[in-house]
């Protein structure tokens, strides 16, 4: 019964990739099983609506994710999804995926990391799963992922999903060419590869949107191979977000090694500094968790993340100054200076200093290859900074070197 199940399934979708051409879609086809994938490039980055992470995203919406719960969404898509998928709320995969959340805490990263690593027909995943990938989110250890993987096969059929993808081909691809505009002239492969210096493979690049993850952002990627990293992120699809979204998302697997590393070497150089910076983190725990930031490593890791993704906005500033409101939510003179606001507003008093402080890193390239060259000045400067005893605060609050606004410049 399965097999004539499927074989039903792979001539209704040979049938709707066909309308789908007719209709200008431009699609993927990823293999036999496979659902015909709406995606363009964008110079070296593949676009796509990707049918792996809309089916994990909808299974975690019908299980009551929160950050799946499509609160961006207007009233009638909420509808039309309820009406669709709504009768599968007591799917086995729907139960499964409430109880991984109260087992082993899955959720926002988690759901996307284990798309990037499904095969596109669902029949595997892209790489084995003994040695632990590295860039698979390690909460996901915790659970039976061949398990999870039936699971999600047995839903994309009960559920038809292959139907209800291919019918939003002219959306997506309407989705797709909006995004394709936007990250065509952004240079991010050049910064990409000029900031972060020369990688131990080679570099692929593809970006993901989702309507289903309440605009939402993840920097997902995979080692596809000792050669070859595809960085992958998922993005919430808005009007404007994306140019300033993308930067932080793709800095976000270029930068887990070397925040990692240099919390090591902080502690190794001097637990009083560890305990110092962890002090700085206390201070803003409260308004962390309201941001899903709730532990010290999270915080540190976006805080990182956050010095980093500026340089690129420092880099291709003059681009960004006279663009319309279609590109960013406001006219700003000063990108970096907006988004250091809003950064230090929500907590991350430290960005700024470490913003400041890579000003040496880019100055010197010859002396540091990778970013992960300049971890050494990283971790001295933390050491100095909240090793001694009894300082209050955070010092060097110097402001970043920035170009002015023009006088009565609202931002």
């Amino acid at each position: 019964m399965k097999a004539k199940v499927w074989r039903l399934y792979g001539a209704k979708a040979i049938v709707m990739s066909i309308a789908a051409l007719l209709a200008g879609v431009v699609i993927a086809n990823e293999g036999d099983g496979a659902i015909p994938v709406v995606a363009e490039k964008a110079g070296p980055i593949e676009v796509r609506v990707d049918p792996n992470f809309e089916l994990i995203a909808m299974v975690c919406h019908l299980a009551g994710y929160e950050e799946y719960a499509l609160s961006l969404h207007k009233e009638k898509d909420r509808k039309l999804i309820k009406d669709r998928f709504g009768s599968l709320t007591n799917h086995p995969a729907v139960k499964a995926f409430k109880n991984y959340r109260k087992k082993a805490g899955i959720s926002y990263d988690a759901p996307t990391s284990l798309s990037v690593h499904l095969k596109p027909d669902l029949s595997g995943y892209l790489v084995p799963l003994d040695p632990w990938p590295e860039r698979l989110d390690t909460r996901w250890k915790k659970i039976d992922l061949e398990e999870v993987r039936r699971q999600l096969v047995d839903f994309r059929s009960a559920s038809r999903f292959d139907e209800w993808y291919a019918a939003r081909a002219e959306a997506n691809r309407t989705i797709v060419g909006e995004a394709i505009k936007k990250i065509s002239d952004m240079h991010l492969p050049e910064w990409l590869g000029r900031y972060y210096g020369p990688q131990k493979r080679r570099m692929s690049l593809r970006v993901v949107l989702s309507l289903m993850t309440s605009g939402g952002n993840y920097g997902c990627s995979i080692d596809l191979s000792d050669e070859e990293t595809l960085y992958t992120p998922i993005v919430g699809h808005s009007e404007w977000g994306i140019v300033q979204v993308l930067p932080h998302e793709f800095s976000h697997p270029f930068n887990r090694a070397p925040d990692r590393r240099i919390l090591r070497e902080v502690e190794r150089k001097s637990p009083q500094a560890l305990a110092g910076l962890k002090k700085e983190f206390e201070k803003v725990k409260g308004k962390m968790s309201r941001q899903s930031y709730g532990n010290f490593h999270t915080w540190w890791g976006e805080t990182f993340n956050r010095a980093n993704e500026l340089r690129y906005f420092r880099s291709y500033l003059p681009e960004y100054e006279d663009r319309s409101t279609k590109y960013v939510v406001v006219k700003f003179t000063d990108m970096v200076m907006y988004r250091l606001e809003s950064f230090e507003a929500k907590g991350f008093a430290l960005v700024r200093p470490l913003y400041n402080l890579l000003d040496k890193y880019e100055a010197d390239r010859e002396k540091y290859k990778t970013l992960d060259d300049f971890v050494p000045v990283i971790v001295d400067f933390l050491v100095e900074r909240y090793s001694h005893e009894g300082r209050e605060g955070p010092r060097h609050r110097a402001r970043p070197r920035l170009p002015q606004r023009e006088e009565g410049e609202k931002r």
